[in-house]
């Protein structure tokens, strides 16, 4: 993040507050010169469509468009060349790096080693009830996405679970609240975890700077706080499903199957890797996963674990004992890791980085009302949910919480900020299809898969009401749980 002084030679034990007041280092809420302003929000409202849209004549995509954001406002100098690497180079967005690609490198070999296929197999039983099958397909969503991010167990669980559906011949009147079921399953439970998403993996890596303790969320932070609304709102939204199945079965004339000659083939890109040969090497994924878990759980003060180094360290040690073990060549998987999302990470951070360095966020973020004030209040706590709720959802939910991170008071106790920051953006990705890239993805999976559509206005349908519904209470919970 820019900004608008050096965090790194500010003295947090200068103050002894533990709230926001005069005392503290006070961000700067005016705007920038007014060439900045106008070059860095040309560049941004540039590059914004190509990020949430695709478009035929142009058909740059996003990771390409954020790239070109980032370049041009290094060359409108809105940035400066030193400003780029260092943007770059920050502690807290190389951890969001790490984190991220750690994990994506521990995924890729639960994938191959069919791990998460073979727990499929023994929960999805033939001739089961459909509500049944819901709440174990939400089960296996929701905590997958908290162990590997919301994209990575969108990934993985979608091909397999519509193969599976496929081979039992079930009706094709579930197959909408199935696909709705895996995305909105994905994204609450990656609430839970530091890693469960992106914006998530943002606000932890952001916070572990010295100067943000106080406001710090780390793995048991988390757990703590987001974790009960999640599982609050797992239980809401697996009603809301069991509902929409019931009322899409009354409103279906009739009740089809969709053939398995109808999958595509090459769905699943997994099974071309042969599974390791050692029986050992089985084992040691979901160990070193549950270590690495533990090591974050027991963080403190004193006993720092890194969390953009232990991913990367637990894959690093997966890695060399495949090697010794199954004797494969581990550079295929690292292939396969999805690096289009981390070259748009490191353009993202310089093309928001520009936007921020307009100061323009923070000036809305004054003319709105929350400046230099605690989040603690009814009418500071709903205008907060519903900027970051509709934020998310037009600007997607990483570049807002970049932004919205700017306005993190130094020194100050803003817990409240982080948390219903990292709740709101997260559960808006349930609004609408476009909201996370979890949906997305679904709904391209399930093209590829079955050739069936997942629609902006099926989601939107679901999407509105409930995701209102289970935002609501999990403010609530939160704010509750902050009183104890």
């Amino acid at each position: 993040m820019a900004s608008s002084f050096d965090l790194v030679a500010i003295n947090c034990n200068a103050f002894n507050s533990n709230t926001l007041n005069e005392s503290l280092p006070q961000l700067d809420y005016s705007l920038n010169d007014t060439y900045k302003v106008v070059a860095g929000s040309l560049v941004f409202l540039l590059i914004l469509p190509f990020v949430l849209f695709e478009f035929s004549c142009f058909p740059i995509g996003a990771s390409s468009a954020i790239l070109l954001g980032a370049v041009l406002m290094v060359a409108t100098t809105v940035l400066s060349q030193g400003d780029f690497y260092d943007i770059i180079g920050e502690d807290g967005n190389m951890r969001t790096i790490f984190l991220l690609l750690g994990m994506m490198i521990i995924s890729q070999y639960f994938e191959r080693e069919q791990i998460i296929q073979t727990l499929i197999n023994k929960v999805l039983k033939k001739d089961i009830s459909f509500p049944s099958y819901l709440w174990r397909v939400t089960m296996l969503s929701f905590f997958v996405a908290a162990l590997f991010t919301n994209d990575a167990a969108c990934v993985i669980l979608t091909p397999l679970i519509l193969k599976h559906w496929c081979s039992q011949e079930r009706s094709s009147v579930e197959l909408e609240t199935l696909l709705l079921s895996i995305s909105t399953s994905a994204n609450l439970g990656s609430v839970i975890t530091i890693f469960g998403n992106p914006q998530i993996a943002l606000i932890a890596s952001t916070t572990e700077n010295t100067v943000y303790l106080k406001s710090q969320l780390n793995l048991k932070r988390s757990v703590t706080y987001l974790g009960i609304p999640a599982i609050l709102g797992y239980l809401l939204n697996l009603a809301f499903l069991i509902v929409h199945s019931r009322l899409n079965a009354s409103t279906s004339c009739c009740a089809q199957q969709v053939p398995v000659a109808e999958e595509v083939h090459g769905v699943l890109p997994s099974e071309k890797d042969e599974r390791g040969s050692s029986r050992v090497f089985f084992l040691l994924p979901p160990l070193l996963l549950v270590i690495m878990l533990v090591l974050l759980f027991v963080k403190t003060d004193e006993l720092r674990f890194d969390m953009g180094i232990l991913p990367m360290a637990a894959s690093a040690l997966i890695m060399a004992a495949d090697v010794a073990l199954n004797k494969t060549n581990p550079s295929h998987l690292i292939m396969k890791v999805d690096w289009n999302v981390i070259l748009m990470f490191f353009g993202i951070f310089v093309w928001l980085g520009g936007v921020n360095a307009t100061r323009v966020p923070r000036y809305v973020w004054k003319a709105i009302g929350l400046a230099g004030r605690p989040i603690d209040d009814a009418k500071s706590i709903a205008i907060f949910a519903v900027f970051v709720i509709f934020g998310s959802n037009v600007f997607s939910n990483v570049p807002l919480t970049i932004i919205i991170l700017e306005q993190l008071q130094p020194c100050a106790n803003q817990l409240d900020f982080v948390l219903y920051l990292a709740w709101c953006s997260t559960i808006a990705g349930n609004l609408t299809l476009f909201g996370s890239v979890a949906n997305i993805i679904v709904a391209q999976k399930a093209k590829q898969t079955l050739n069936v559509s997942l629609t902006f206005g099926a989601f939107f349908k679901y999407g509105f009401i409930t995701t209102l519904i289970i935002t609501t209470q999990g403010i609530f919970v939160i704010y509750g749980l902050l009183q104890i």
